[in-house]
């Protein structure tokens, strides 16, 4: 296919749920050059499944995270870029644990935020045009999969352990300018994994 796609959620002001685009669980695809699915509160994946795009393909949110049981990959044979909008809003609530999200494309560009409590996220890049940088976290952008802590009904605290963040080009190098967090929840719990690999031609963090 060609042409342009864009999807795009306006959620209304709301206390204490921010809503927005969600992308749920089954195969997926976008026939179109270049596609934007944008959401002016949060984006947030849902269920087991796959999204593919024929070409490069926008993440528009002000933040991208998952809800619990959310085992998701997104994949794009061009770019993949990750960015907050213009005027977006997020309440930052929780919602969702442990959620696992696969981001791969030719490269990856990631200059939003990405937010996935206890969660997996593996970003990967093919780079066979051997572009100078096969993934960019851009200054400003956080991605993050951290700790966490919870109240249970009878009103203990519980501590959950931070995740991973796994990222690796097979070209190319790494540029990190943005923060990446791993740590652990203030008060308890364990800190995640952070893990890069840039082992092709020009690889280098």
């Amino acid at each position: 296919g060609r042409g342009t796609l864009i999807v795009e959620a306006h959620p209304p002001l709301r206390d204490g749920t921010t809503g927005g685009l969600e992308i749920g669980g089954g195969s997926q695809s976008i026939g179109f050059d270049h596609a934007t699915l944008a959401s002016k509160g949060d984006l947030s994946f849902s269920g087991t499944g796959q999204l593919n795009a024929q070409g490069n393909l926008d993440l528009v949110a002000e933040r991208v995270t998952g809800k619990t049981g959310a085992d998701q990959k997104v994949a794009s044979n061009g770019v993949l870029t990750v960015r907050r909008p213009d005027g977006g809003h997020s309440l930052g609530e929780r919602v969702g644990l442990g959620a696992k999200l696969a981001l791969n494309a030719q490269r990856v560009v990631q200059n939003g935020t990405i937010d996935l409590p206890g969660g997996q996220l593996s970003v990967t890049a093919l780079n066979t045009a051997n572009a100078a940088y096969g993934v960019e976290f851009g200054a400003g952008s956080i991605t993050r999969a951290g700790g966490f802590a919870t109240t249970t009904p009878d009103g203990w605290q519980v501590f959950g352990d931070a995740g991973s963040v796994d990222v690796t080009t097979q070209q190319g190098a790494i540029k990190v300018d943005g923060v990446i967090g791993v740590a652990a929840q203030a008060g308890g719990g364990s800190g995640g994994m952070l893990k890069f690999s840039a082992a092709g031609a020009g690889g280098g963090a």
